[in-house]
């Protein structure tokens, strides 16, 4: 059985990964190493990642959007009127 590249690609980041997050527990210590990992980004990242995750939801919105529009055209304000009550 022939993997394709991408897969052999994606299973040598996974097993990598692994061994980093291993390595790192193992050199520094569980409590360290978490402490390491989860630290406090400050303002900056909250910020960042509350405006990522609005970004992904947009996202989601215009992709249910494109899909309705092509295959369901009469339903399309149904659509409208969702995004204008979840947001």
């Amino acid at each position: 059985m022939k993997l394709s590249s991408y897969l052999l690609s994606a299973m040598i980041l996974v097993v990598c990964t692994a061994l980093l997050i291993f390595l790192g527990s193992w050199l520094m210590g569980k409590h360290a190493f978490f402490l390491l990992l989860n630290g406090n980004g400050g303002g900056w990242a909250d910020h960042f990642f509350m405006w990522l995750t609005y970004l992904g939801d947009g996202w989601a919105w215009v992709a249910v959007f494109i899909f309705t529009w092509i295959h369901f055209r009469n339903r399309i304000g149904l659509v409208l009127l969702s995004v204008i009550i979840s947001t």
